[in-house]
């Protein structure tokens, strides 16, 4: 419900938290409902868990651009795991990500050309 008063905002908010607090919970009490979840989330790229896993080991549980493990702590308390990457136009899987680099790849809208801008800003100093 949008409001313009930050302060009513922030009240609706507060309410709906503590009305709806066992299921925000569910998560980590209930980690069955996380891995189903899950299961469901890797549907959408073609995915069952068992090929996630097999991405993460043959990526060595990095991200696929910055090497880097997942650090990034998801709703239920527990380190998220790596981001499905893939190509908007034709849904293929390229690998996995942190969520970090994950995002930066949507704000340059997946565009090479708008990375090389970028790194050549940042290689001019």
């Amino acid at each position: 419900m949008p409001f313009k008063d930050p302060v009513k905002a922030r009240e609706y908010h507060n309410a709906w938290q503590r009305e709806h607090k066992s299921s925000t919970r569910s998560y980590r009490i209930y980690p069955e409902r996380r891995a189903k979840q899950r299961a469901r989330d890797l549907r959408v790229y073609g995915l069952t868990p068992e090929q996630y896993t097999e991405l993460v080991y043959a990526q060595r549980g990095v991200c696929a651009i910055c090497l880097k493990a997942e650090i990034e702590i998801g709703n239920g308390g527990g380190v998220r795991g790596l981001a499905v990457d893939h190509d908007h136009e034709t849904g293929q899987v390229r690998g996995l990500l942190c969520r970090r680099c994950n995002v930066g790849l949507g704000h340059f809208k997946d565009d090479p050309a708008l990375l090389r801008l970028a790194t050549a800003y940042l290689e001019r100093g």
